[in-house]
Parts: C-alpha cells; sequence; structure tokens
C-alpha cells in the first residue's frame, strides 16, 4: 500500500534540495553595442532561468560608447545610485583599446576607478564585473582582411583587448568576464563555428550566447554544461560552448579574479576606517587605522601609471619627489582593496 504521506515528505525533500539552490540576483550593464546587439542582458537572464536562478537586470547601453561617457552620463550615474545591485557591468569599447594602443597612449584608468568608487560607494553589496570584449575578425578593417601590419589581425586586437581589460580588473579588484578568451578558445578549436555578425565585429547569436553562458557562469559560480537552455542555436553548437565556458572559466574561477561566494563583498569594500592626511598633502601623508601586516600600497597617477609600489611598514609615507598633481592610492592586503584620491600640492 502506497503510504501518501511518506510520498508528499520525499516530494517536498526534494523540491527542497532542487529549488533550495536557486539564487536571486540583481545586475546593472553599462556598455555599447557589444552589450545591446542580440540583447545579450536578456540571454543571460534566460540562462539562468533555464537553471532555476533569477536575474532583475537594467542597462544603459549605447552605440560606441566608453566607461568615459558612462562616468558622466546621467543615466548611468542614476541607475549606479539606486544601491540595490549585486552585480554591475562595465564594458569598454573595443575602439577605445584600439585608438590607446595605435596611437602610443596609456589607456587612462580614471573613468573605471570614478564609476567603481560610485558603485561601491552606493551599492553595499556589490560587485564590479569587467567585460573581457573580443577583437575584429579580420582586424582593423571591418569586412576585408588586412594584410598591412601584423597589428591588423584579429589575434593582435583581441590580445590588446584582454590586457586592457585585465589591467582595468587588477586596477580595481574587479572579476572579470573573460568572453573574449572563451571566444578565442572556439575559434582556436572550432574554427567553423561562426561568432561573428556580417559585420564582422559584433556577435552572431551564437557568440552573443558564448557571452551570456561566460556571464552567468561568472554570476553563479556554476557548470555552465548543465545549462538546458540553448537560446536559438543548434543543440551540438550549443554543447561546444557551454564545454568551452566550462574548461576557459569555470574551470579556472580564480584566474579570472571570480570568488566563490556570490553576494557578500562588503568587506572587501569597507573604506570608512581607512584614512589618508593630511590630503592634499605636499612632502608626505598618513595612513590612519590601516592594519599594516602583509598589506602593500601602490601609487598610481591619474592616466592609471603605477609610480610607487611599496610594503606599507610605516604609516608616514614620503612623497616629496612626486610632482603636484592628482593621484591613485590602491591599499591591498589578503582581505580588502581601497581605492583613495590623493592631491599632491
Amino acid at each position: 500500500m502506497i503510504n501518501f504521506n511518506k510520498l508528499t515528505f520525499l516530494f517536498l525533500l526534494m523540491s527542497i534540495q532542487v529549488y533550495g539552490q536557486s539564487t536571486k540576483i540583481k545586475v546593472l550593464y553599462l556598455g555599447n553595442s557589444f552589450t545591446y546587439v542580440n540583447n545579450l542582458p536578456q540571454i543571460i537572464s534566460d540562462v539562468a532561468a533555464s537553471m532555476n536562478d533569477t536575474i532583475l537586470f537594467e542597462s544603459n547601453a549605447l552605440p560606441s560608447y566608453s566607461l568615459e561617457g558612462h562616468s558622466t552620463n546621467t543615466t548611468s550615474i542614476g541607475k549606479i545610485m539606486q544601491g540595490y545591485w549585486n552585480y554591475v557591468v562595465l564594458q569598454e569599447g573595443l575602439g577605445v583599446f584600439l585608438n590607446n594602443y595605435y596611437s602610443n597612449i596609456t589607456y587612462n584608468l580614471t573613468y573605471a576607478v570614478t564609476l567603481n568608487n560610485l558603485i561601491h560607494q552606493y551599492n553595499s553589496d556589490c560587485k564590479t564585473v569587467i567585460y573581457m570584449v573580443w577583437g575584429r575578425k579580420y582586424g582593423c578593417c571591418t569586412a576585408l582582411p588586412c594584410n598591412n601590419t601584423v597589428n591588423c589581425t584579429y589575434s593582435f586586437q583581441d590580445s590588446i583587448a584582454q590586457t586592457y581589460s585585465i589591467n582595468i580588473a587588477q586596477t580595481i579588484n574587479a572579476p572579470i568576464s573573460p568572453v573574449a578568451a572563451v571566444w578565442n578558445y572556439l575559434i582556436n578549436h572550432y574554427p567553423s563555428l561562426e561568432l561573428y555578425n556580417s559585420d564582422f565585429a559584433h556577435p552572431s547569436k551564437a557568440g552573443s550566447y558564448a557571452a551570456a553562458c561566460c556571464f552567468y557562469t561568472v554570476f553563479f559560480k556554476k557548470d555552465p554544461t548543465l545549462i538546458p537552455y540553448n537560446y536559438s542555436i543548434a543543440e551540438s553548437d550549443a554543447n561546444i560552448i557551454k564545454n568551452a565556458v566550462k574548461v576557459v572559466v569555470f574551470d579556472s574561477l580564480a584566474k579570472w579574479q571570480i570568488t566563490q561566494n556570490v553576494l557578500n563583498v562588503s568587506s572587501t569594500w569597507i573604506s570608512d576606517n581607512f584614512n589618508v592626511y593630511p590630503n592634499p598633502a605636499h612632502d608626505w601623508f598618513k595612513v590612519k587605522s590601516y592594519n599594516s601586516q602583509n598589506s602593500t600600497l601602490d601609487i598610481l597617477d591619474f592616466q592609471g601609471k603605477l609610480i610607487i609600489k611599496t610594503s606599507l611598514v610605516s604609516d608616514i609615507i614620503n612623497i616629496s619627489n612626486l610632482p603636484a598633481g592628482i593621484y591613485i592610492l590602491r591599499f591591498k592586503d589578503a582581505e580588502k582593496l581601497v581605492i583613495k584620491k590623493l592631491i599632491k600640492n
């Protein structure tokens, strides 16, 4: 005879085991056409829903936009200041990276730092995520192969985009969504899988699906090969993509500065107890109430160039040899990263 009470208990137990693992997060995306083509945020949300997770999202993605633009855009700033995000995704424009490189200009980290500081000022339980974009299929030319120099290739542009993205992430201690690295793996191992749309820069549906699976893995730390949703691409292609994301991202979370805890980052960004004075300073400044054990201090100029790197063996820092200007102070130990602005007179 069937014991219905026992069956009911087993059903409830199974429900707890399955649905108890679901997670609900809120994500803000700030980017350009690499974000809005194919509505990437919605694909990521659909991928999450198929895994019984929920993403509530908003985005501000504008054509040919950069982090410099977002740092002063009233819509972007207003959305950040809503104050309830778990993740804010920053996507720099590929053209910004390339223009800086080809013009021999040091990439300006100011705007990423400014946005990151604003994010953590208004969102106490939040991580900034850097969206790593990819190189154009045929390098500097839009639709045709370019044979002018080695610099005008996918591989070279992709390496530039990845290097700059990693630099941003390391500067602000942010996890990376390494979409470019996933694309690179797929291009090298499955060259017949078309990731580009007809302009050879923006993603095809397969390219956007690869990006979505990458972001899902970054947000939820779950094996992407378990994702049942295949978007609108063939199951065989979807399986190839999900396996690539597992190899590149899920199996190497630490490489991309992705920590295991999903939401609790408040301890990483507590800055109220850490101050520098005097500020503005002249020949020296003092670090107040900072645990100097196993900690380092980086001083960068406002273009993001590292000027000084030192261990904090003293709470008094000599800056008499630095020219007057605005500097970024970056304090790091095993648990915290604190970024401050310093003015030297």
